[in-house]
């Protein structure tokens, strides 16, 4: 994540300092509070090719395992094509608008992907960068090669771009981690949800919240996955006029902390608002979601509704400045 998560870092985490983001998408300009813009590709309900690219065949467990990725050992933002060859690859995610640079005003859009056996080494960030059409801002533009109508459960196949572990300028990032996929080129069947989606993995708090370059004994495995915790508490009172953070730990203890990134999805708009009212003790159950790495921090980002069952859509939406 760029952007959105550099903005998510430097509001809500007790960082010595923000780094500054990295060259091209600097200064990008800010997603609005849903970041799901309303469908433009009105063609995507088979399928989209992108353009054709070559690249070195592979699997996506290999690719994301640091003991079998070729992108192992070389510095980070190194980039490296390749074809994934899996053929049960489901989008785990709608596609969602990372940011627009404000020197080139390239478009960055995002989904994660992953395999439908899910566990370990099973997901991936996939990215889509482009110029907006002559006239047209990002949300206008129709889609490049991530349909705009991709839900969860569709079915993804012949994905090829370039690879790389993304980490923003100035910043100091664990090896093999923010790992993405610039996609050039990819078989998306749409409209109709046929993939098998993965179960999340159940984990404990303290299994994910590495921070800085310290990982927890699950990150790496999971990074870009589907998790479950369980028995969930908010232990921080989220702020009133910001409040698309929430920070919780199990319940019956205030340590360790996970970050639930509110901010992501329209599906988890009416969640966010519960978050106006929310008081530190509150409990929220289970929680599910991408569990991703955020400028020095782990954070799991709900999709839908059925990620957040034990928070009620909220009926103060009135009151909720982003609600």
């Amino acid at each position: 994540m760029r952007t959105t998560a550099f903005l998510f870092s430097c509001l809500m985490l007790t960082l010595a300092g923000c780094p500054a983001p990295a060259p091209g998408h600097d200064a990008a300009l800010p997603p609005p509070n849903d970041t799901n813009a309303p469908p433009t590709d009105t063609n995507s309900t088979g399928m989209d090719m992108g353009h054709m690219v070559t690249g070195t065949p592979i699997s996506l467990h290999d690719l994301v395992d640091p003991t079998t990725s070729p992108a192992h050992g070389m510095p980070a933002n190194t980039r490296i094509t390749v074809q994934l060859t899996d053929t049960n690859l489901v989008a785990l995610t709608p596609r969602l608008f990372i940011s627009q640079s404000t020197s080139s005003m390239r478009c960055l859009f995002a989904i994660w992907v992953g395999t439908s056996a899910g566990g370990d080494y099973s997901g991936i960030e996939v990215t889509d960068d482009f110029l907006p059409a002559t006239g047209m801002d990002c949300f206008s533009t129709p889609a490049h090669v991530i349909p705009d109508t991709v839900n969860i459960g569709d079915s993804i196949t012949m994905l090829a771009g370039d690879f790389e572990d993304y980490c923003p300028s100035g910043s100091t990032c664990p090896p093999d981690t923010s790992q993405e996929l610039g996609v050039s080129t990819g078989t998306f069947v749409v409209g109709t949800p046929s993939g098998s989606m993965p179960t999340a993995t159940t984990v404990q708090i303290s299994d994910i919240t590495g921070m800085m370059t310290t990982l927890g004994p699950r990150d790496m495995a999971l990074q870009n996955a589907l998790v479950t915790i369980e028995n969930t508490v908010v232990v921080v009172d989220p702020e009133h006029s910001n409040h698309n953070v929430m920070m919780v730990a199990a319940m019956g203890t205030t340590t360790p902390v996970m970050a639930i990134d509110m901010t992501k999805y329209n599906g988890v708009g009416a969640q966010r608002a519960f978050l106006c009212n929310a008081t530190s003790g509150m409990a929220v159950g289970s929680i599910t979601g991408v569990l991703s790495y955020s400028f020095g921090q782990w954070v799991i980002q709900p999709r839908q509704s059925a990620d957040l069952p034990g928070i009620m859509a909220s009926t103060d939406a009135g009151t909720c400045p982003d609600a």
